[in-house]
C-alpha cells in the first residue's frame, strides 16, 4: 500500500520513523530514505542502529532548494537519481523474502522542486506497491500521487514557534 503524510504541520518524519520502528520491531525489513536533509537528524541515528532498517540519503546536500543555484539543482537531481537506483536495488536485495517498508522522507518536496522525476518515480513505485508498504512524506503531493495513495494523512499547522522567529531546536525539530 501507499501512504502519504503531507502538510505544513510538524510530525511527518516522526510519524514515518515511528512506522519504520514498528515494522522493524515486528521483523519487517525497512529502507528509510531521506531527501532534502543532510542525514544528521536524531531519529536517523537510532534508525541506523536497528538491524532491520537500512537508512539511505544522497551523496550531496546543498541546503534549502530556494538557495540552490541551477548548477546545484542539476547536481542534486543527478544525486537523487543515483540514490533511487540504489534504493530500488536494495529493495530487490532485502525484500524478496520478507515484508518490506520503504519510507521516502521529504520526497514530495523533492518532486515539486523537480529534483526527482515524478513520472519515473511513480512508475517504479507502481511496480512494487502491492508487495510492500510505501510511505511518502513532505508537502504538496501531486494529484497523481494522491490518486495512487491508499492512505493520505494531512498534518496541519495551527501554531508553531517558527512563526515567532524561533529556529528549529535540537532534540525537538532535529
Amino acid at each position: 500500500m501507499l501512504e502519504i503524510y503531507h502538510g505544513d504541520g510538524k510530525g511527518k518524519t516522526t510519524a514515518a520513523a515511528g512506522l519504520a520502528l514498528r515494522a522493524a520491531g515486528n521483523g519487517a525489513k525497512v529502507i528509510f530514505v531521506q531527501f532534502l536533509k543532510d542525514g544528521s537528524s536524531g531519529e536517523l541515528r537510532l534508525l541506523e542502529k536497528e538491524d532491520n532498517i537500512c537508512v539511505m540519503h544522497a551523496d550531496t546536500f546543498y541546503g534549502f532548494t530556494k538557495n540552490m543555484t541551477a548548477e546545484q539543482k542539476n547536481g542534486q537531481k543527478e544525486s537523487y537519481t543515483r540514490l533511487l537506483d540504489n534504493v530500488f536495488g536494495r529493495y530487490n536485495e532485502l525484500c524478496r523474502e520478507s515484508f518490506c517498508v520503504l519510507v521516502f522522507d521529504e520526497i514530495l518536496h523533492a518532486i515539486k522542486a523537480d529534483l526527482v522525476d515524478e513520472n519515473a518515480f511513480s512508475d517504479r513505485i507502481r511496480d512494487i506497491k502491492g508487495d510492500c508498504e510505501l510511505v511518502l512524506t513532505g508537502r504538496e503531493p501531486s494529484q497523481k500521487l494522491l490518486e495512487m495513495a491508499d492512505y493520505v494523512t494531512y498534518f496541519k499547522k495551527e501554531k508553531h514557534p517558527y512563526d515567532k522567529g524561533i529556529a528549529a531546536r535540537k532534540y525537538i525539530e532535529f
